[in-house]
């Protein structure tokens, strides 16, 4: 898991940075470069997300503790990212716009379920005590 570890952590900082970058570039009034743009962020992140989601059933407590830092970095920065786009109200960016918003959902959705699916929940004495008692059964 060290390399998968790895390889989304590498993801999260190129996908940080290009979304910092796009943050920056809003001042920029060309709207069919930030479509484009926008687009690419976009499917960088839908190959994120799958990588969390695939990574999900080996994810171990020391893995999510390397990604998570990481991962609040680029919840921050797409979150600021999608009020920017927000302010322009352009019909050019709707679809692109929606689809961010959809993104971000979708990684902090899969960081919840991690946190406390994967990792709280395992320390969690009832949960210990409830699976004791099945695995007895």
């Amino acid at each position: 898991m060290m390399c998968q570890t790895e390889l989304i952590s590498k993801s999260i900082v190129r996908i940080s940075k290009r979304s910092f970058a796009h943050r920056l570039d809003m001042l920029d009034p060309n709207m069919i470069e930030h479509k484009g743009a926008l687009t690419r962020l976009n499917n960088q992140l839908d190959s994120l997300y799958d990588l969390l989601y695939g990574s999900y059933p080996t994810m171990t407590e020391s893995d999510y503790q390397i990604i998570v830092p990481y991962l609040s970095v680029l919840l921050q920065t797409l979150n600021g990212l999608s009020e920017a786009y927000n302010k322009f109200d352009n019909l050019w960016l709707k679809e692109g716009k929606e689809r961010l918003q959809m993104n971000i959902s979708a990684i902090e959705e899969i960081d919840h379920d991690i946190r406390n699916f994967k990792i709280n929940l395992r320390k969690n004495p009832r949960y210990t005590a409830i699976v004791t008692m099945a695995k007895s059964l």
